[in-house]
């Protein structure tokens, strides 16, 4: 896992190789902690990786099967944008703007069924309030690494990764 986003670039590269951290990231969860932190460029968000991605606290009860099933849901999303993409010739941009927002749209719904993963995995229902909830884990999770505590992080926690150097 890293981000770069070097000098006065504002884009931001996000590298994983396991879609359960790109579930936890396309989540509900992290777009509302994205629209309540991220600054502003013109009319849009800008993403800093320093209050968006350092910060954002990540499931810490997540069982296999969970990870599994945000996994499997990320793939079947991703191949689905992708295959969008391929067919009409468009960026992810467009797919987007034209059918994120839209109840009946395939994209709407996989979006869906992710959120709910994810919202599972964290252990609150779809009526929580996201923001409250991540603030609340976010300070809990803090106080832990005061105390020298590990958290997870941007990793499935069944399979951790080695400490880096």
């Amino acid at each position: 896992m890293s981000y770069n986003a070097p000098g006065n670039n504002s884009a931001t590269v996000i590298s994983c190789s396991d879609y359960y951290t790109k579930g936890i990231l396309s989540s509900v969860a992290h777009r509302e902690c994205v629209a309540a932190t991220a600054s502003s460029l013109k009319e849009g968000t800008r993403y800093t990786p320093p209050t968006d991605f350092e910060t954002f606290p990540f499931p810490q009860q997540v069982t296999s099967q969970q990870a599994e099933a945000i996994r499997q849901q990320m793939i079947e999303l991703n191949d689905y944008r992708n295959g969008w993409m391929v067919e009409n010739q468009k960026g992810i941009t467009e797919l987007y703007n034209r059918y994120f927002d839209e109840p009946a749209s395939k994209l709407r719904k996989l979006h869906d069924a992710l959120d709910a993963l994810v919202l599972k995995a964290y252990g609150w229902s779809a009526k929580a309030d996201v923001l409250a909830n991540l603030l609340d884990l976010n300070l809990e999770l803090a106080e832990l690494e005061a105390e020298g505590q590990a958290v997870v992080g941007p990793w499935d926690p069944n399979t951790r990764p080695s400490p880096q150097p």
